[in-house]
């Protein structure tokens, strides 16, 4: 625990140190930013937008899961499906996702939808390759054995397929979440209505340092508890890939 814990503190506390002696204006200490969030927090905005946000994000980020673990299985599974969808997850992956903003407002406007579809485009490609990579690495005489015992297709996917995958698709979900965080912000930066990245824009016009730091540090309290909350998972589904490993 401790071990964990000693670099937020040295960190807090070399923060505090260098802002109460060099006094640059655009580096408080963290105690004025502390309070500044405090003050946030008491008018009841902060909570509002940080679930504005978690919408966005819990929206998002599970039809990315859902769409990206079903077409990573399919081209995982199936050469055709693969070469077919390819180069879309090529051109996307290679593609600043940045770019699609201004396109995605375009077609849903001012409003939730295009929220949601800037978290989705962040998470889902990188989920898709995952699996499709976890897939294509399970072991084929698994596969091949299973089919001579006259398992269905679906029984395959469910008992062997999915099972053997499981390591690299939790890898895909873990990264797919920190960049649904990314994409949960930068979409709120953009159409600048509602949510923690509203509130980050509106700070940073005001020049109000103490609070845009104040809202930083809930955006990486967000990305680490969600990230914590997926490794949990991870570690409850694929906690027997480590033990076939140390044996």
């Amino acid at each position: 625990m401790w071990r964990e814990t000693a670099p937020i503190i040295v960190g807090a506390l070399l923060w505090e140190l260098i802002g109460r002696l060099l006094k640059f204006p655009f580096f408080p200490p963290l105690s004025a930013v502390l309070r500044a969030w405090w003050r946030i927090y008491q008018t009841g905005e902060l909570i509002g937008e940080l679930l504005q946000s978690m919408r966005s994000l819990g929206v998002g980020y599970g039809l990315a899961v859902v769409f990206g673990i079903a077409l990573g299985l399919l081209m995982g599974r199936y050469r055709k499906v693969k070469y077919f969808f390819d180069p879309l997850v090529d051109i996307n992956l290679s593609t600043p996702t940045l770019t699609y903003i201004p396109i995605l407002f375009a077609f849903f406007g001012v409003g939730d939808q295009t929220r949601y579809a800037i978290v989705f485009m962040y998470a889902f490609f990188i989920i898709v390759v995952n699996t499709m990579t976890g897939i294509r690495t399970v072991d084929e005489s698994l596969v091949q054995m299973a089919r001579s015992f006259g398992a269905k297709q679906r029984h395959m996917f469910n008992k062997i397929m999915l099972p053997a995958a499981s390591p690299i698709i939790m890898a895909g979900l873990r990264m797919g979440m920190s960049r649904s965080v990314k994409g949960m912000i930068n979409g709120e930066l953009f159409i600048a209505l509602v949510g923690l990245g509203a509130r980050l824009r509106y700070y940073s016009g005001q020049f109000n340092i103490e609070k845009v730091l104040a809202i930083l540090i809930t955006i990486v309290v967000v990305a680490v508890i969600m990230t914590t909350i997926v490794q949990f998972i991870d570690r409850r589904l694929t906690g027997w890939a480590e033990t076939v490993q140390s044996t």
